[in-house]
């Protein structure tokens, strides 16, 4: 378990991503803007799986009407105020926020960081406990953003230092008003992660409009269906579905989490309490706090 792979498994995959090979992050110093197209491939006997990763998603900024500086410091008190989790999925971070972000998770404990290159002023972050994990690769999944307009997801291939295992780790924020990319990003993002075939995390704002009363997926946007055609990407439901949203005029959840791999021995997703929402705008979001563990039992 653990032990580095030979090389053909990291060039096989190469061929897979023919729009760019991958950029190997290097591990424990991979902080700051970077990354091109892909993630490598699970080589064949890689059998660990990781303990119980405990993960934090939120979309920052969506919907506050105050200056950049405003959201910032909003969004470094909520997360020096809750819980440190193994993981963190950060969407719609502006690039002048990424300094005082990695200051932030320093704070915390000894933390990973990347900001991702697409996005424009509303990117993504990945921040991951280096006590825990190091980050064999830190990449975009450039495939998934095929005409350049969204945002490609970013990836992380974390390695428990515990064990060896290994699993991805990814944060998506896919299109809003336009449905047909945004099922096309499901339908590319799905079959990206059936190549990658590790054990794999998904959170994220998936702008899928899923009806909040515990009647979905029923009711859910078509991309929801693309997204787990075939099975290989579950929903993990949360027990009480609430709104993403922090105004009651906006009923739907959009932020998620799809898991992948063998079934899950442990899966608890919940939206923080309403006391997050003081002082936010009305499109602003609650985050999403999740707990995944996959059994070694098929």
């Amino acid at each position: 378990m653990g032990a580095v792979r030979p090389a053909w498994w990291i060039v096989t995959f190469w061929w897979l991503l023919t729009a760019c090979p991958p950029l190997v992050a290097p591990g424990p110093e991979a902080t700051g803007a970077g990354g091109t197209t892909g993630v490598s491939g699970t080589p064949a006997g890689t059998d660990a799986l990781p303990s119980t990763v405990r993960l934090l998603a939120w979309n920052i900024n969506s919907g506050v009407s105050e200056p950049p500086e405003g959201v910032l410091e909003r969004a470094v008190a909520r997360i020096r105020a809750a819980e440190p989790m193994d993981v963190y999925a950060l969407s719609e971070v502006n690039p002048a926020w990424e300094s005082g972000l990695v200051e932030t998770f320093a704070g915390l404990g000894r933390y990973g960081t990347r900001l991702s290159e697409s996005g424009r002023q509303q990117r993504l972050m990945l921040a991951w406990d280096e006590a825990r994990y190091e980050a064999l690769e830190v990449n975009e999944l450039g495939r998934v953003n095929e005409d350049g307009y969204g945002r490609a997801p970013l990836a992380a291939l974390l390695q428990e230092r515990s064990s060896g295992a290994r699993f991805l780790f990814v944060v998506v924020h896919l299109r809003s008003s336009n449905g047909e990319a945004r099922r096309r990003e499901s339908e590319v993002l799905r079959d990206l992660l059936v190549e990658l075939d590790y054990p794999t995390i998904v959170a994220g704002d998936f702008n899928y409009r899923c009806p909040s009363d515990g009647t979905a997926p029923a009711g859910c946007d078509e991309a929801f269906a693309e997204l787990v055609e075939g099975g290989h990407l579950r929903w993990v439901a949360p027990e009480e579905p609430a709104p993403s949203m922090c105004r009651s005029r906006y009923t739907t959840m959009l932020d998620l989490v799809f898991v992948s791999g063998p079934p899950l021995r442990r899966e608890s997703v919940e939206f923080v309490d309403s006391a997050w929402c003081e002082g936010m705008g009305d499109g602003a979001h609650r985050a999403v706090r999740a707990e995944v563990g996959w059994s070694a039992s098929e």
